[in-house]
């Protein structure tokens, strides 16, 4: 098309049978894996930036437990809620007031990460794309994080494990101006891994890393590690017949 038209998802929708061993569409994992679904497919819609995406349906038609086309709502028949209900509420408090800003480069293939800003804040949803795997990423240290249904997730360790059954986790952090005074990395050895750390000011910079022999040394050969902009701490394994060398470069 010269001038493309507007693409629209007017009906779309995931009945929580499809995801009952057992075919009962109340059963709380396959009402579980709907939200996730749910969550993800208009966190997807927003990527793509489609004007409108329309669910169906609100309400569950009615109450065969096996009969799938009763089991698409986002609420119970009888009006209460299902997860998926209360995911997309949780959706709808992060993209409120915030700016779709694009995805994030992550470290791996299997992750997404959607950043939505506004004026006092960020918040980046994250998740794993890959059935039956589990992944950990780093959060920054000045970041709160929620799971999907806006479940408080403790992060207290400087990291969270992801998988694709949990669905997408909420990682939210000021919006402060991001300094650029250089900052100093702060190198840690932990077990069989370094640590790297620098101010939470600096989050946004870009850590960059090279890998050479001892016998190179350091070199020109950069390249950035990808989700590092969005913490202040990352962590790679030792490799004793490799130098590993970091900066950090003002975004």
């Amino acid at each position: 098309f010269t001038n493309p038209p507007p693409l629209y998802a007017t009906e779309w929708g995931f009945t929580s049978v499809t995801y009952a061993p057992n075919g009962n569409g109340t059963d709380p994992g396959a009402c579980a894996r709907q939200s996730v679904m749910v969550t993800r497919a208009m966190l997807n819609s927003c990527a793509a930036g489609l004007p409108f995406y329309g669910y169906y349906n609100i309400r569950d038609d009615g109450t065969n437990p096996t009969l799938g086309e009763n089991h698409f709502g986002l609420l119970a028949n009888d009006y209460t809620y299902k997860p998926a209900m209360t995911a997309v509420k949780k959706l709808i408090s992060v993209a409120r007031g915030r700016t779709y800003m694009g995805l994030v480069n992550m470290p791996s293939p299997v992750l997404l990460c959607m950043r939505f800003d506004s004026q006092t804040n960020r918040v980046f949803a994250v998740w794993d794309t890959a059935a039956g795997s589990q992944i950990t990423i780093t959060i920054p240290t000045n970041a709160a994080v929620t799971d999907m249904l806006g479940n408080p997730l403790n992060v207290a360790s400087g990291t969270c494990l992801l998988s694709e059954a949990q669905g997408p986790i909420y990682v939210s952090l000021p919006a402060c101006s991001v300094s650029i005074v250089p900052p100093v990395i702060q190198v840690t050895s932990i077990g069989n891994s370094i640590q790297c750390d620098w101010p939470s000011d600096h989050v946004g910079w870009r850590l960059q890393s090279q890998t050479n022999s001892a016998a190179v040394g350091l070199r020109t050969n950069w390249y950035d590690v990808a989700g590092a902009t969005l913490t202040n701490r990352w962590s790679v394994p030792i490799n004793p017949a490799n130098c590993v060398f970091f900066r950090l470069v003002s975004p």
